[in-house]
């Protein structure tokens, strides 16, 4: 019931692939506290790449959501 989401922003991963973020904060059904998710689609020719974090005490820096981002490779195939 209680979204706030923010403007999507582009930006390139670490090996160039061309990507869209987008930042959301919102209360679950049935919970009190807030969550914050960032979801990122990642485009390599005609595949997407979806990529969600979502935590109640985000990490400020994300590492963890930006390793996952720099973990991904074109593909061949």
């Amino acid at each position: 019931p209680s979204v706030k989401v923010g403007a999507p922003t582009r930006f390139s991963t670490h090996v160039g692939l061309g990507a869209i973020q987008v930042e959301s904060d919102f209360v679950p059904h049935g919970e009190s506290g807030t969550y914050h998710r960032v979801h990122a689609i990642v485009v390599d020719g005609t595949a997407l790449v979806h990529v969600l974090y979502t935590a109640r005490d985000p990490d400020p820096d994300l590492k963890a959501f930006h390793l996952v981002l720099d973990s991904i490779r074109r593909g061949e195939g």
